[in-house]
């Protein structure tokens, strides 16, 4: 309740929520990040087509302890793919390597560190690219800090 804006007290039930907040430049920067977080689980057949089946999900690294980042794939029925990549540090990595199942394009299509919702505009500058088809191929991704998983939503267009 009011997180959709930053309601900054714990959920009353005998009071409102503080709607004004909404009107603060920060807390407006986070509804248009879940306005467009919202849009792409909408939108992105790779999101939830297969919410519920183990095909729709794969994960790269999640032992990557000594960096605290989190790597996954989501699928569609047409095996098209998002690979979500999360910093769980204060501190950016840079080129920081992740393997991918398949070459070609990736395009970020939402990072929360940008700064149009407030954060610091570290990424990737739209898209990498990869040339083979293996697990081995890595990306260098820009994980800036503290970013969830919609940093390094990136997908192929094959």
């Amino acid at each position: 309740m009011g997180g959709e804006f930053g309601q900054w007290n714990e959920w009353n039930f005998r009071k409102g929520l503080d709607w004004d907040l909404a009107d603060h430049p920060m807390n407006a920067r986070l509804t248009l990040f879940l306005q467009d977080l919202n849009r792409l689980y909408r939108e992105r057949k790779e999101l939830n087509e297969l919410d519920f089946a183990p095909d729709g999900f794969e994960w790269i690294d999640f032992q990557d302890v000594s960096q605290s980042v989190i790597t996954f794939i989501r699928k569609s029925r047409d095996n098209r793919l998002l690979l979500m990549a999360f910093n769980m540090t204060p501190e950016p990595r840079f080129k920081y390597r992740v393997g991918v199942p398949r070459g070609g394009f990736y395009k970020e299509i939402l990072n929360s560190d940008a700064s149009e919702y407030a954060g610091s505009g570290l990424g990737n500058f739209g898209w990498c690219e990869v040339g083979s088809d293996t697990m081995e191929q890595q990306i260098p991704l820009c994980q800036p800090n503290l970013a969830t998983p919609w940093h390094a939503g990136l997908r192929t267009k094959k």
